[in-house]
């Protein structure tokens, strides 16, 4: 079951992670668009600065981070409990 838990959670954090770069292409790709309309030129810095400023962005990157910590604690737990053995091993050995 463990392992389970460890695999879910590592899907999540990527899953989390391509879903935060989406969000920021998306609102890019936006606001590009509105420019092109606009006949305005746009660097490809001001784009990932207004993608990377949109509420959107930031709550799918909260997200992201908040996935990856959990994906970490698995993994703690998960890296724990596979060296556990040397420990109760020597533990025997007393």
């Amino acid at each position: 079951e463990l392992v389970e838990f460890y695999a879910d959670a590592e899907a999540s954090a990527r899953h989390a992670k391509h879903s935060a770069e989406y969000a920021e292409g998306e609102v890019a790709a936006k606001y590009a668009k509105e420019a092109n309309d606009k006949e305005l030129r746009v660097s490809e810095a001001s784009l990932k600065r207004v993608a990377t400023i949109s509420d959107e962005v930031k709550a799918a990157r909260r997200d992201m981070v908040d996935l990856e910590k959990e994906h970490k604690k698995w993994r703690y737990v998960f890296e724990t409990l596979k060296e556990a053995h040397i420990f109760f091993r020597n533990i025997g050995k007393l």
